[in-house]
């Protein structure tokens, strides 16, 4: 596994060994948080949005999870529709990750 802050690690964790999800259903989970969570940190300091390769989420921790905002889940699915150009299939399960997540996080006292 990629070196994912704690709190991400967890929730991976949770999806395969307690909900029983598939390794392939866990990858794109983890692949829509990271990606998430780089947009987040791009635009909490105003980088380019269009390219997130070199956005390390290192500093994803509890304290950073209690800043975001409704509207920074519509901004981030707005992203992805305008520039990354994602189907609506692909923000639906955008979506349902984002989901699921926060879930999570409030069914665990994070």
């Amino acid at each position: 596994m990629k070196k994912n802050p704690k709190v991400l690690k967890d929730f991976l964790i949770y999806l395969t060994a307690i909900k029983g999800k598939s390794k392939r259903t866990r990858d794109e989970y983890e692949y829509d948080l990271t990606l998430f969570f780089k947009f987040l940190i791009a635009l909490e300091r105003d980088l380019d949005v269009t390219n997130l390769k070199e956005v390390s989420i290192d500093e994803v921790d509890v304290i950073f999870m209690q800043k975001i905002s409704l509207e920074d889940m519509y901004l981030f699915l707005e992203y992805c529709e305008e520039v990354r150009k994602n189907s609506a299939v692909t923000r639906a399960r955008k979506v349902a990750t984002l989901k699921s997540f926060f879930k999570y996080l409030k069914t665990k006292n994070v």
